[in-house]
């Protein structure tokens, strides 16, 4: 895999934390390497949502789970200049192709979804997956700053709460339970995953 040029300088991982020594533990030494190692490992959700470390463990996460384990990293090395965003886009075809066939049926051509990055600087990072395009700055909706602690189960209750005002708001979607919602945004996220 060809290396990711990032917008921000590399630097040594030093610190004595329990993140630092785990990706040291696997090899890895410096800022870039770990974004680049946590970029390769596959798209699925981990065993336990709220401990980030389990993306090197059981190598794999989410798109919470490891832009979260990367925001950890860097602030137990103290560099400066990295936020965790979140931010709502709209889940369709064109942003994950397949996704059609699962909301079609519903009379839906989208359904809100919930995603993490990385802005350095305010400069968008998406290490999701090398199979994954970053979702486009004019797709994304209500971005704010969020908290690595407590990142699943944070995300949860904000999107339940969009999808609620989404569905009060449309037409499609007001005929639907929110249950309905909930399990066919469920659906997209395992096509999502077959995907990467």
């Amino acid at each position: 895999m060809e290396k990711k040029n990032y917008p921000f300088p590399d630097a040594e991982l030093q610190s004595e934390s329990p993140v630092t020594k785990a990706f040291r533990a696997a090899g890895v030494r410096f800022l870039h390497a770990a974004f680049d190692h946590v970029h390769t490992l596959k798209y699925r959700r981990n065993s336990g949502k709220d401990d980030c470390r389990l993306v090197l463990k059981e190598q794999c996460g989410t798109c919470s789970t490891k832009h979260a384990l990367l925001i950890e990293l860097v602030q137990e090395n103290k560099i400066p200049g990295f936020q965790l965003m979140q931010c709502m886009f709209r889940l369709s075809d064109e942003t994950v192709p397949g996704v059609g066939k699962i909301l079609e049926p519903f009379g839906l051509n989208y359904i809100p979804e919930i995603h993490n990055y990385i802005a350095y600087n305010g400069e968008m990072v998406d290490i999701t997956s090398p199979a994954l395009r970053p979702v486009p700055a004019e797709l994304q909706q209500h971005i704010k700053a969020v908290a690595p602690v407590s990142i699943t189960k944070a995300k949860m209750k904000d999107h339940q709460e969009h999808l609620k005002k989404w569905r009060e708001k449309s037409p499609d979607a007001k005929a639907l339970p929110l249950e309905t919602l909930w399990k066919i945004r469920e659906a997209c996220i395992v096509r999502l995953g077959e995907l990467l």
